[in-house]
């Protein structure tokens, strides 16, 4: 068999939309870290081809030993401005773009929210107007994806197409437009001394080819992908065209497994 595999990790807190960005990613990279050791270690089973979807892209490098440190990436999460406030929390890269208050007021309404909704692309772009905060951020299936944004907007967008939106409790700003207001801190929060190559290929959302397994690569292409959306089915007919046939899912649930039997169900 052609064995690849796909980091992913989402937690949130259902009684709070105040979801840390960095704890989510930690979270992911240590059930990613976790998972990869049992198989590599214990049953001595090695990867092909890798791929992360959203920030299981961060976690296949650091689960596969690409970075000499990895733990240095949980500090710099940690204290990052970029995923404490900018981009989650008090989304201040929004209230900039969007000419709001600088921080929170009493009784202020919910400013990003991501909803699954049902839809091809297509026709989900159709039914966004120009004047709408509304981005699709994840591509999950043929006909099943991720919006967010302003969650008036989001709302008014699913009751244009008729479908029920399903509210993720996910409000950090990533793979969206506003996103690229932060694409050089990006860069340089990613960039980090490469340990000695590995023999996996490693595909990325950011282009959906390998990376070349170089420090500047690594950098650029894990940016490009945290603000771009994530188109899963393209990521995984990617990796059947390369012949991959047995597909073993890193992360701390089995969403991609459905998505994957999903994308692949015409396929033997």
């Amino acid at each position: 068999y052609k064995v690849w595999g796909v980091a992913y990790s989402m937690v949130y807190k259902p009684d709070t939309w105040q979801v840390k960005l960095a704890d989510i990613a930690e979270c992911g990279v240590g059930y990613a870290c976790l998972f990869t050791r049992i198989f590599r270690d214990l049953l001595n089973i090695d990867a092909d081809f890798a791929a992360g979807y959203s920030m299981g892209e961060v976690s296949m490098f650091a689960a596969l030993d690409c970075w000499q440190n990895p733990r240095q990436m949980s500090t710099r999460l940690a204290n990052s401005p970029l995923f404490t406030e900018q981009l989650s929390g008090e989304l201040k890269t929004l209230r900039s773009l969007w000419e709001l208050p600088a921080s929170a007021q009493g009784g202020e309404t919910l400013l990003w929210e991501s909803y699954n909704i049902k839809g091809t692309v297509s026709e989900v772009k159709r039914a966004i107007r120009d004047s709408e905060r509304v981005y699709i951020t994840l591509i999950n299936t043929p006909d099943s994806l991720v919006i967010a944004g302003y969650p008036a907007d989001c709302l008014a967008v699913a009751k244009r197409l008729a479908v029920r939106p399903m509210a993720l409790n996910v409000h950090n700003a990533i793979h969206s437009e506003p996103a690229y207001q932060h694409y050089q801190q990006m860069i340089e929060l990613y960039s980090m001394a490469l340990a000695p190559r590995i023999p996996s290929k490693l595909y990325s959302s950011s282009c959906y080819l390998p990376v070349a397994f170089n420090q500047k690569a690594i950098d650029v292409s894990i940016a490009k992908c945290l603000c771009e959306p994530v188109d899963f089915p393209r990521l995984i007919n990617t990796l059947l065209a390369e012949q991959a046939s047995l597909f073993i899912e890193m992360g701390a649930g089995s969403s991609l497994c459905a998505w994957t039997e999903k994308i692949l169900a015409a396929n033997d």
